[in-house]
């Protein structure tokens, strides 16, 4: 797929939690598009936190990013399927028994796994430039 330069704009603002801005890009964006690159970046950086680790670290990051993100609201994140994205990213499969809503909302773990690396603008900037090759192969 090509990928276009609203499209990283999209991203970068969503990484960077320029909601507003996001939100006025994601207008005029097709849900296909938006969905397509953040699930090439939630990939990206699934392989980079957790390819060759055991399960238990993924149970483990789960458990972090629901305390992180509180009791309930509609930001609630689900344990379970949480952790089979996260292990369907990492096997290259297709999640098993989820619907469209519970694989959207795991997306919310793009920005916990990028908080957690703590990462620099240029070392940003090369994840974009990561998940983009992705996207467009």
């Amino acid at each position: 797929m090509r990928v276009t330069r609203r499209d990283v704009a999209l991203l970068r603002a969503h990484l960077h939690r320029r909601l507003f801005r996001s939100l006025i890009l994601s207008l005029s964006v097709p849900p296909w598009r938006k969905t397509y690159l953040l699930t090439a970046a939630f990939h990206v950086a699934v392989h980079r936190r957790f390819a060759g680790r055991p399960r238990a670290d993924v149970i483990r990051f789960v458990a972090h990013a629901r305390i992180r993100r509180g009791p309930g609201g509609p930001n609630k994140l689900e344990p379970l399927p949480a952790e089979q994205v996260i292990i369907a990213a990492l096997t290259g499969t297709k999640p098993e028994g989820l619907t469209p809503w519970q694989r959207a909302k795991s997306l919310i773990l793009l920005n916990e796994l990028i908080d957690d690396e703590h990462l620099s603008e240029p070392d940003l900037e090369a994840f974009i430039t990561e998940a983009v090759q992705l996207a467009s192969r």
